[in-house]
């Protein structure tokens, strides 16, 4: 079912018939966006319940334990206090900036993706 909508939705955007908008939530947009979600929940219990690899599934197992506490969370903005809060060696080695540099430079070589957070 995933791998039958992310087709749908790229064949919808190559064919001109309906592009990728997140802002106009098109056609194509739900269906690729939705086949990636399907893929990932599968992989997630393939690995975590046939294979009984359980170990590095233990921080999504505890934020569903506590979702309540998570969303209070994010929506008093503490969860980017923590986030950007935790340094190492100077002020500016936040995780997020870890991210930036690591991921979207070093492996995208993106500065445009970047500065979508």
């Amino acid at each position: 079912m995933g791998i039958g909508l992310i087709i749908v939705g790229i064949s919808l955007h190559f064919s001109n018939a309906l592009p990728f908008n997140k802002k106009l939530y098109t056609l194509s947009y739900v269906c690729l966006t939705s086949g990636a979600a399907a893929l990932v929940l599968s992989l997630f219990y393939v690995l975590e319940d046939r294979c009984n690899i359980r170990y590095p599934f233990l921080p999504l197992e505890w934020i569903g334990m506590n979702a309540i506490l998570i969303y209070v969370m994010a929506a008093a903005s503490i969860f980017a206090g923590l986030i950007n809060g935790w340094y190492y060696d100077e002020p500016g080695n936040t995780l997020v900036n870890w991210i930036k540099k690591h991921i979207f430079f070093d492996v995208w070589h993106s500065k445009k993706v970047c500065h979508l957070w």
